[in-house]
């Protein structure tokens, strides 16, 4: 199957929606990744305080 220009800029519907879910799937890495250091954090606190 050979993508015209037109086609390349017109994703298919199910390709949107795999585009957002890649990018809600990152974002939600990233939080995940946060989380992980504010509680390493945290606990290296704790061991401060004991």
């Amino acid at each position: 199957m050979i993508k015209t220009h037109k086609d390349e800029i017109l994703l298919t519907e199910s390709e949107q929606k795999q585009k957002i879910i890649e990018e809600k799937n990152q974002k939600i890495e990233e939080q995940n990744q946060k989380i992980k250091k504010l509680e390493e954090d945290i606990n290296n606190l704790k061991k401060r305080l004991k």
